[in-house]
C-alpha cells in the first residue's frame, strides 16, 4: 500500500506542474502568439493526470476501509481476551483460598497427631518405670528368701550336729521349719503374681509401641501428602464412554468402601438429564475370561456408586458382578449428578483399570 501512496504522490506533485506549465504557456501564448493546439493537448494531458490520481485515492480509501474492519475484529478479540483473563484470576483465586484452607485442616490434624504421640510416648516411660519398681520389689524378695533358706539351712546343720543331744529342741525346730517354709511359699506366690503383672504390662507396651508407629506412619503420610482421606478430583464421563485408568499409591483413600479402611480409589462424574437405567462395567486388563489372576498389573475390583459429587454419599456398591472378578452395577437412576468410585477390594491394591457407563 506504501508504494501505491508514494506513486499518488508522484501523480500529484505531475499534475500541479502540468497546471503550473499550463498556465505559463497560456500567458506566453497569449503574449507571444503560440498555437492554440498545443494548449489543448496539454489540457487533456493534465485532465488524464487528475483521473488517474482520482482512481489511485480510490483504492487507497477501499484499504483504508478493509483496515479499520480489521483493527475493529482485533479490538474485540483483545476485549474477549480481556474478559477470560479476569475469568481466570477469579477461579485461580478461589483456588488458591481452598488451598490454604486445606493447608490449615491439615495442620491441625498433625498437631492433634504430634500431641497423641506425645501422649503415648509418656504412657511408655511410666508404664516402664512400674517395671523397673516390681523388678527391685521381685529383687528384694529373692534376696530375701535367699536368706531365710541360708538361714534355714544353718539351723539345719546345727540341729544334725546337735540333734542326739537336743531331742527336746527338735519340735520348736520343725515348727520354725515349718513356718519359714510356708514364708517362702508365700513369697514364691507372691513372686509368681508379680511376674504376670510384668509380663501384662510389657503386653501393654508392646500394643502402644505398635501405636506410636501407626501414628508416626500417619504424621509421615501428611507430610508428604501420600494420602489424603476424602481427597481427589473428579473427572467426568460420559455416556457410552470408556477410560482406562489406574489405581497407585498416590490416589485418595476410598470412603464408599463396604469392608475395607485403606483401598485407593479413583472418582468420575456424571449427569442425567432423564431418568433412565444405566450399566456401569468395571474391569481389570489382568483378569482372564475365568476370574484368575492374571499378571502383577491384576486388580480385583470393586465398583462404588454415590449420589451427587460426594465420596460417602453410596446408593449401591458391587464386587464381582461382572465376568469373573471384574465388577458391574445396572440401576435405574432419576435426573441428577452421580458419582463413581472405582476401588480395589483388597487394601493397597494398584494396578490398570478400565470403566464404562452405558
Amino acid at each position: 500500500m506504501g508504494g501505491k501512496i508514494l506513486a499518488m504522490l508522484v501523480m500529484v506533485g505531475l499534475t500541479g506542474t502540468a497546471v503550473a506549465q499550463e498556465e505559463g504557456n497560456t500567458s506566453q501564448g497569449a503574449d507571444n502568439g503560440q498555437p492554440f493546439q498545443a494548449l489543448s493537448a496539454l489540457i487533456e494531458e493534465n485532465n488524464q493526470l487528475i483521473a488517474d490520481n482520482a482512481g489511485a485515492i480510490e483504492a487507497i480509501a477501499v484499504e483504508v476501509a478493509v483496515l479499520a474492519g480489521d483493527i475493529d475484529v482485533i479490538n474485540q478479540q483483545m476485549a474477549d481476551l480481556d474478559t477470560r483473563l479476569g475469568a481466570n484470576e477469579s477461579a485461580i483465586a478461589n483456588a488458591l483460598a481452598m488451598i490454604d484452607e486445606n493447608s490449615v485442616n491439615i495442620e491441625g490434624l498433625e498437631s492433634d497427631l504430634i500431641s497423641l504421640s506425645d501422649d503415648t510416648k509418656q504412657d511408655i516411660d511410666s508404664l516402664r518405670q512400674d517395671i523397673r519398681l516390681l523388678d527391685q520389689e521381685v529383687g528384694s524378695l529373692l534376696q530375701t528368701n535367699s536368706g531365710r533358706i541360708a538361714s534355714l539351712l544353718l539351723a539345719l546343720s546345727v540341729l544334725s550336729a546337735d540333734v542326739q543331744d537336743n531331742t527336746a529342741a527338735i519340735n520348736p525346730l520343725i515348727t520354725d521349719i515349718s513356718y519359714l517354709m510356708s514364708q517362702v511359699m508365700f513369697n514364691t506366690n507372691s513372686v509368681s503374681l508379680l511376674n504376670n503383672q510384668r509380663n501384662l504390662l510389657v503386653a501393654r507396651i508392646d500394643d502402644l509401641d505398635f501405636l506410636l508407629l501407626t501414628l508416626n506412619d500417619e504424621i509421615d503420610k501428611l507430610k508428604v501428602g501420600v494420602v489424603v482421606v476424602g481427597g481427589g478430583t473428579f473427572t467426568d464421563i460420559g455416556i457410552n464412554e470408556t477410560i482406562s485408568g489406574a489405581l497407585t499409591i498416590y490416589d485418595a483413600i476410598s470412603l464408599g468402601h463396604p469392608s475395607r479402611s485403606n483401598a485407593y480409589s479413583d472418582t468420575y462424574t456424571f449427569e442425567l438429564g432423564a431418568t433412565r437405567t444405566v450399566v456401569i462395567d468395571l474391569a481389570s486388563p489382568d483378569i482372564n475370561s475365568t476370574g484368575r489372576r492374571g499378571d502383577p498389573g491384576f486388580v480385583d475390583t470393586l465398583l462404588v456408586l454415590h449420589r451427587g459429587d460426594c465420596r460417602n454419599c453410596r446408593l449401591t456398591y458391587n464386587d464381582d458382578g461382572g465376568e469373573g472378578l471384574n465388577s458391574r452395577i445396572t440401576m435405574a437412576l432419576d435426573t441428577g449428578l452421580y458419582t463413581i468410585e472405582v476401588t480395589s477390594y483388597k487394601d493397597e491394591a494398584v494396578g490398570e483399570y478400565q470403566l464404562r457407563l452405558q
